[in-house]
């Protein structure tokens, strides 16, 4: 099984990025199931991120100025690892963000709640009342 899971992944940061990654998704899909949230999503964002950063690293760190033509397959791999996590966390991340706001009914709508009000204080006053919020009407009571 391991073996099978070493060719996806091809080697051991790639699958501990991804394994983290994929964990990450799941808390934060299942505490949002279970109402006790634990929102991963800009975690994701920041590990795919670092993943970006060790993947050039890996790359550069193999990199030989002096032997050019033997060391580009070596960075071309490191930064193939490293688009893959970016866009593995970027991915799940926004995956989550559009998933859980569309079940919520909040796409494309402000999180703020009083971004979201429709009514005026004049209105729910009236509607909770009956009362007119209009000084005028105050003073004729």
């Amino acid at each position: 099984m391991f073996v099978l899971i070493g060719l996806i992944f091809e080697d051991f940061l790639t699958f501990f990025f991804m394994l983290l990654m994929l964990g990450l998704f799941f808390l934060d899909l299942y505490t949002w199931i279970k109402k006790r949230h634990i929102d991963c999503k800009p975690i994701l964002t920041s590990v795919g991120i670092l993943g970006t950063f060790v993947g050039i690293f890996s790359g550069l760190i193999e990199f030989d100025a002096q032997d050019v033509q033997n060391s580009v397959p070596k960075l071309l791999e490191g930064l193939k690892f490293a688009f893959l996590l970016s866009i593995s966390g970027l991915g799940l991340a926004v995956s989550l963000h559009v998933l859980q706001s569309f079940v919520e009914g909040t796409l494309g709508r402000s999180k703020d709640p009083v971004e979201n009000i429709k009514e005026s204080p004049e209105q729910v006053l009236r509607s909770e009342t009956g009362m007119s919020s209009d000084p005028a009407d105050l003073s004729h009571g």
